[in-house]
């Protein structure tokens, strides 16, 4: 999304250019995130990376920890690993913070907004988050015989519903639409209070986005 590519872009003004990775928005589209992995694949990359924001799934994680997986999977169970050697330099770089889990990502085709639709996802895979993304970039990967990582920050902990608002009036890129978020208020006043509620869990998510984009140098210029 736009807002994880922000984190991203801020962090690596810091590296030459010969050593900023390319950065793509598939904006939550399973088709798009394929797309554009082969789009930077013929461009010429080392390597592929699943970076931004996910649903968790394992009951114990919440808001703010970050996933780095050992495999991705689909609904229907198929599973790709992930680069030992580049899951290794993730969780050497983000272990220190503490809340950092591995386990399997479970990548789907629309969101689970509700806890009892991340509950069933839980209890069908055991996987530690959910996103909309990942699998279709490892899928290139593989085929290319590239290297593939995931490092992704919960947004919504497992037990929590995203108030069914936030499907409309965040853009398909991750940012606000201001003239929808009126538009909804308008309708109906009461919205207000979760509106605000998406408004500081996306502040939060991208704040510790930039901070894991900023910790994350020294891997990222060594790609």
């Amino acid at each position: 999304m736009a807002s994880e590519a922000q984190c991203l872009e801020a962090a690596f003004g810091k590296l030459s250019p010969d050593e900023r990775p390319l950065i793509r928005v598939a904006g939550a589209n399973w088709e798009r995130a394929s797309e554009l992995a082969r789009e930077v694949v013929r461009m010429g990359v080392s390597g592929l990376m699943s970076f931004g924001v996910a649903g968790g799934l394992h009951p114990s994680y919440g808001m703010g920890d970050i996933l780095v997986p050992s495999v991705v999977q689909n609904e229907a169970g198929e599973k790709i690993q992930i680069d030992d050697r580049w899951q290794q330099a993730l969780d050497e770089l983000y272990g220190a913070t503490g809340n950092l889990w591995s386990g399997p990502m479970l990548t789907v085709d629309r969101v689970l907004a509700l806890a009892e639709e991340k509950a069933e996802a839980y209890r069908e895979t055991q996987a530690v988050g959910v996103d909309m993304e990942s699998y279709p970039v490892a899928e290139v990967a593989r085929e290319m015989e590239l290297p593939f990582a995931v490092l992704r920050v919960v947004f919504d902990a497992a037990d929590r519903d995203l108030p069914e608002l936030s499907l409309r009036v965040i853009n398909q890129d991750g940012t606000i639409n201001p003239g929808r978020v009126v538009g909804e208020l308008l309708r109906n006043p009461r919205e207000l209070g979760p509106i605000i509620s998406v408004g500081i869990k996306a502040g939060n998510a991208k704040r510790k986005m930039k901070a894991m984009a900023l910790g994350g140098l020294p891997f990222f210029g060594l790609l």
